[in-house]
């Protein structure tokens, strides 16, 4: 199901907020990266963290050479790298690379911001994906959460088509072109 949550609408602020949250911890983790890495052309790999809505680097393609002893080439992307488990220098910088990435918005509680919680037993359950654009918040649910959101939050959001979706996530990737993460 898509959805669109508009400025009027009551749970507005706190979704808002939880996207203008993500991109700051993003920009101060990509100002990290270019002050802690080796050099490296913006060129990563990313993946969605378990229960979480935010998006994290796994993988680094560096410019030059690397520390073996800190980085290892990833099994299913040779040509990138990530921090080596077997050494306490790759340890560590791993250690690092999560401090510094900051907390990450935690989709139980955000959940809860629906009054409904995560469906565990015999359902289906998908991560909610969304973006922020335009004063306006869209989002995707798998059926199984949008049943109970329903429910709880009649008149809070809007359901939208597959089409307008798209719309607005082709609109906000070209604003985000360049911008990495």
């Amino acid at each position: 199901m898509y959805l669109k949550v508009t400025k009027d609408s009551p749970i507005y602020g706190k979704l808002s907020q939880i996207f203008i949250e993500e991109k700051q911890r993003n920009e101060g983790f990509k100002k990290w990266m270019t002050e802690h890495l080796p050099p490296f052309n913006g060129d990563v790999i990313t993946e969605r963290m378990a229960w979480s809505l935010s998006v994290v680097v796994v993988g680094w393609k560096f410019d030059g050479e690397v520390d073996s002893k800190t980085w290892q080439p990833m099994k299913e992307f040779p040509d990138y790298y990530e921090p080596n488990r077997r050494t306490k220098a790759g340890k560590r910088m791993r250690e690092r690379i999560y401090a510094a990435m900051g907390n990450m918005f935690n989709c139980i509680n955000f959940f809860e911001m629906f009054g409904t919680s995560i469906p565990y037993y015999g359902k289906s359950f998908t991560v909610p994906k969304g973006f922020l654009h335009n004063d306006t918040v869209y989002m995707i649910f798998d059926d199984a959460n949008y049943n109970d959101i329903s429910k709880n939050m009649a008149g809070q959001f809007t359901e939208i088509t597959t089409g307008e979706f798209n719309e607005a996530l082709d609109s906000y990737n070209e604003s985000q072109k360049g911008k990495g993460l």
